[in-house]
């Protein structure tokens, strides 16, 4: 079979087909299909050659240019690559962007050596364009449940001890951030990519558990990647369950997820650089007042005097500028509670209704 055609998409997903990508890295990092690898015919530099060729010369030049450059032993090394995916992956298919010259020149290549697979028609284009359609469908139309409370109520948690019970949609592991100016986890996916894996896990997810999706209740930027709008509408206007626990744990969350299990300079340096981004916001008088307390903290740490008192500026940061936010948020949205209670409190409730179609 030549081609794996649109109707395959869903089954593609379902099975998680792996997939040998032949685009160039800088085309796979901006976006790609999940349980996809890069190993690219051209890489990036002969990508750019190949490319400025074919707009001074046409088609034919370019062609000509890129079997020049893949020729030989850098032709043998690239076989040898694909050959090794496909006896790892002997189920796998071949893309490129749109399912062109380059997937069908590996193609060819492949069938020489006798490993005949499909390439997938339209390529990554048009199955990006299928994963966009279903997250939108499943954005509008799926009812969900959302995770409510202040910052250190440990939600995230929460949502992921809840994941053997019920369907979660876990968009802070899918954007690699915490949702917070502090919440840098390090290097965030692509926009595309983001869109990408979470329609793929989410129509995986409905496949089993079609009834009712749990989710946290997330800004629409998570770092920088941006929650799709129709999901961000229907996240706003769904009932919560409310987390409520007292300052002094949520200090010790923050404390334990954020200082204890990563304090380093690195960490030091990240805080006074988040710090900075909510300069305004906070005013001059309360930044400088937490940026002395980060200051000390950091001394004391340096001195081998422990991290405890990193919680002084962590109270601060909740009193005087995360609690106020997420407060005017809650009155301005006016939403309906499920329940609330403590995290043990919520998890049981939520753990309990697994069942139940109407939770």
């Amino acid at each position: 079979m030549e081609f794996c055609g649109a109707d395959s998409h869903q089954s593609i997903v379902l099975q998680s087909t792996p997939i040998l990508d032949v685009r160039a890295e800088i085309e796979f990092n901006e976006g790609h299909i999940p349980h996809s690898t890069c190993l690219p015919i051209l890489d990036n530099e002969q990508r750019a050659s190949v490319g400025t060729l074919y707009k001074q010369q046409g088609q034919a030049a370019a062609i000509a240019l890129g079997e020049q450059l893949v020729s030989g032993k850098a032709k043998q090394l690239r076989l040898q690559k694909w050959v090794n995916f496909f006896r790892e992956y002997p189920q796998g298919l071949i893309t490129c962007f749109r399912g062109g010259l380059r997937s069908k020149k590996a193609q060819a290549w492949l069938s020489e050596l006798g490993i005949h697979r499909p390439r997938l028609a339209g390529g990554y284009k048009a199955f990006r364009h299928f994963l966009i359609d279903e997250l939108m469908t499943l954005s509008k139309y799926s009812a969900l449940t959302v995770v409510s409370g202040a910052t250190g109520s440990a939600k995230t948690h929460l949502l992921r001890a809840l994941k053997p019970y019920r369907a979660v949609l876990d968009l802070e592991k899918l954007a690699n951030h915490r949702g917070s100016a502090f919440g840098n986890l390090g290097p965030q996916p692509q926009q595309a990519v983001f869109e990408n894996h979470l329609s793929y896990a989410w129509i995986q997810m409905a496949q089993t558990q079609p009834v009712k999706y749990i989710i946290e209740d997330e800004s629409r930027m998570i770092g920088r990647c941006i929650q799709p709008e129709v999901l961000f509408q229907n996240l706003r206007k769904s009932s919560i369950v409310l987390i409520e626990e007292p300052i002094n744990i949520r200090i010790e969350n923050i404390y334990q997820d954020y200082v204890q299990e990563q304090c380093s300079e690195a960490m030091f340096d990240k805080y006074f650089f988040a710090l900075q981004q909510i300069n305004r916001r906070l005013g001059g008088v309360r930044y400088a007042e937490i940026q002395s307390d980060l200051e000390t903290a950091r001394y004391q740490w340096r001195q081998g005097q422990g991290t405890e008192v990193n919680k002084i500026w962590i109270e601060k940061l909740l009193k005087y500028y995360y609690d106020p936010l997420y407060l005017n948020s809650l009155q301005r949205r006016q939403p309906r509670v499920l329940y609330r209670g403590s995290g043990s409190e919520v998890f049981e409730y939520l753990q309990s209704q697994a069942d139940n179609p109407a939770s």
